[in-house]
């Protein structure tokens, strides 16, 4: 056995060793509420969530889309106006598009109390579906699909904005 096979193997044999000893299935993290936690400024307190209500979104929609949507569609916009020819726009695009589409399951999930909550849940859908088309066309470096998958995403901001913004 060469050399890096022999630390493969023996690195394969700790997991095995320690997983069958319970290591990993019996971690449990401290809770975020635990005093000695909670105030403690020295350390990130992580908490696996037993339950979905433990997420609470950290501020408003408002701040969400100011913070978060805004400044990266307003960069993916920039960056499909003219067809990429470097690696890097191509990366900036790729993740402009995987944040807008993960980000819109968020949306789904917090409707306002007010207002046509379907338009909302469908165009959160719209932004999803051709935030993942874009993402995958600029993975094929397919600038066509990039800039139409673009155009139908905005559709769903659009329709969205012009039901519910303020």
């Amino acid at each position: 056995m060469d050399f890096i096979g022999t630390k493969l193997f023996l690195f394969l044999l700790i997991i095995a060793i320690f997983g069958s000893f319970g290591v990993y299935a019996s971690f449990e993290p401290p809770l975020a509420d635990t005093p000695e936690i909670a105030n403690s400024e020295t350390t990130l307190a992580v908490s696996l969530s037993r339950k979905s209500e433990d997420f609470k979104p950290v501020d408003n929609m408002h701040h969400f889309m100011e913070y978060v949507y805004e400044p990266t569609y307003n960069q993916l916009k920039k960056n499909v106006s003219t067809e990429p020819t470097a690696k890097e726009i191509w990366s900036k695009i790729k993740s402009g598009a995987m944040i807008l589409a993960e980000s819109s399951t968020l949306l789904a999930q917090r409707a306002p109390d007010k207002g046509d909550k379907d338009l909302w849940i469908s165009s959160s859908l719209l932004v999803h579906q051709h935030g993942s088309k874009l993402f995958t066309a600029s993975r094929q470096k397919d600038y066509e699909a990039v800039k139409k998958s673009f155009a139908a995403m905005s559709e769903g901001c659009k329709k969205c904005h012009q039901a519910f913004r303020k």
